[in-house]
């Protein structure tokens, strides 16, 4: 029974061949709708155009025809829904022999070979970028990161600059005072130099003064007896060449020189004390008269 079958359909399909019928299939589960028999062109007074229609029988025997195309309004074109074509079978994208274009439920599109492999294609290429993006985030973010941290030690080496600004300042600053200080000595030692330079003059000249001065101070109690008997000893000598001579001196005038040779070695024996004088040595400048305290010494 089932080989007759198969032979039954061998050779209907092949008498199919000889004719220009085709099996109407649709995209949608493959679904036969029967055999089409006839195609032709009719007019569409609502846009204007020579539309495709088919007619045939269904798989119940029933007489069919439908709409080989859609006026598709999003695009305003008039679009082939035969998908597929060969000399015994015919795929066509509309579910229903509905003439409704624009109810969507009622298409199933199924694309050609070359369609689907340019979509293909298309679907790859996104799958790559999406992939490359991908990547590409993940480097996005690192250096995200990265910067994150070169901010960071940028923020910090900004601190530390602005620190040592700060304490360049400082140092300038003290330099400057330490600088300024250093001129004030300078010149402070210049005046003190000078003033030593006239301190040593002024002792040099009052050295000078002081010799003679020291001379007469320096001499104690000692030298001043050895003078004096010194003086009563040429004085005695004096006295005894008178008292040995006969020149016709009376003994009343001898008395009386005698008297007065021995009141003058009395006062020579008690000099009259020296006093001291005090090593003082000033400034011209503090007593205004170094003429005055030299005259004195």
């Amino acid at each position: 029974m089932s080989r007759r079958l198969i032979s039954k359909s061998f050779d209907t399909l092949d008498a199919l061949r000889k004719h220009p019928y085709f099996i109407l299939l649709r995209c949608k589960g493959f679904e036969t709708v029967g055999i089409l028999t006839k195609t032709e062109l009719v007019y569409d007074g609502s846009w204007g155009v020579m539309r495709k229609l088919g007619r045939g029988l269904s798989m119940s025997g029933e007489p069919f025809e439908e709409y080989l195309d859609r006026k598709n309004k999003r695009t305003g074109d008039l679009e082939d829904l035969i998908h597929m074509q060969t000399d015994l079978i015919m795929l066509t994208a509309r579910n229903t022999n509905s003439p409704d274009d624009d109810d969507d439920k009622n298409f199933e599109y199924l694309l050609d070979t070359k369609t689907s492999t340019h979509i293909k294609d298309e679907l790859d290429q996104m799958i790559e970028l999406k992939r490359i993006n991908k990547a590409l985030d993940k480097k996005t973010q690192e250096s995200l990161r990265l910067k994150e941290s070169y901010m960071r030690q940028l923020e910090t080496a900004q601190s530390e600059a602005n620190s040592y600004r700060e304490k360049m300042s400082n140092f300038s600053e003290q330099l400057g005072h330490a600088r300024a200080r250093a001129e004030y000595y300078q010149t402070q030692l210049k005046k003190e130099q000078i003033r030593l330079m006239e301190l040593e003059g002024y002792l040099e000249e009052k050295l000078k003064n002081a010799v003679p001065s020291g001379e007469i101070q320096g001499k104690d109690s000692a030298d001043v007896v050895l003078e004096a008997s010194k003086k009563q000893w040429q004085a005695k000598k004096e006295l005894d060449k008178l008292a040995g001579t006969d020149d016709g001196v009376s003994r009343d005038e001898f008395q009386n020189f005698e008297k007065k040779i021995f009141s003058k070695i009395d006062g020579m024996k008690t000099p009259s004390p020296v006093k001291p004088s005090k090593p003082t040595v000033k400034f011209e400048e503090e007593n205004g008269d170094s003429d005055g305290e030299s005259s004195a010494i």
